[in-house]
């Protein structure tokens, strides 16, 4: 068939992939995505029954109507969010005016503080059907598999920042700004992969 008919084919295709992630979740215990990897561990089973509910009906649910919006723009901008962060890490993380480190802080880079944050439940629009008719036919188990490790890997590093936050001992807040600097190396990955499998530039 071709690429028009290709793509019709892997929008099924995508859901069943997405829905088969979930499955793999909930059975293992963790993402299968990556195995051994902190972020499976950290999700634990609540994290896999949520994920395998919002996937597995994700293609044909009307309610995912209600999360609309310009995925592109909402990527993009989510993106340049996310390099900023890590370009000003230890600036963004650490109160100087009080000699205090700020771990939470990173959260709102990640969409979880805002409802106006371009990455604010950005899981969701993802699995809208108008997204799904636009991922490249060429790259839909990547796309599903990437779908997947956000929901991982944005809850176990927005986890890992509150934690950081709530505790006065310094050794426990700098194994968690330690560990929120490379899950968001992450999250900028996983980021890319969206764009490459919906066509964004990020330039």
């Amino acid at each position: 068939p071709g690429r028009r008919g290709k793509k019709r084919c892997c929008h099924g295709l995508l859901a069943a992939t997405l829905a088969a992630a979930a499955i793999a979740a909930v059975g293992g215990g963790r993402s299968f995505l990556s195995p051994g990897g902190s972020h499976g561990r950290r999700a634990a089973a609540s994290t896999s029954v949520l994920t395998l509910l919002g996937l597995a009906t994700a293609y044909s649910s009307p309610a995912n109507a209600v999360f609309e919006g310009d995925i592109k723009a909402r990527i993009k901008q989510g993106y340049k969010n996310v390099c900023y962060l890590l370009d000003n890490f230890d600036t963004i993380t650490y109160d100087a005016a009080n000699n205090k480190k700020m771990p939470g802080n990173v959260r709102a880079y990640l969409g979880q503080r805002s409802t106006e944050d371009p990455l604010f439940q950005l899981e969701k629009l993802l699995q809208n059907k108008k997204t799904l008719e636009t991922v490249n036919p060429d790259l839909v188990e990547e796309y599903a598999e990437a779908v997947q490790f956000w929901t991982d890997v944005t809850i176990g590093t927005g986890a890992d920042a509150w934690m950081g936050s709530m505790t006065i001992d310094v050794d426990a807040q700098e194994d968690a700004l330690d560990k929120s600097r490379e899950s968001v190396k992450d999250i900028k990955k996983t980021l890319e992969t969206f764009a490459k499998c919906l066509d964004i530039s990020l330039s």
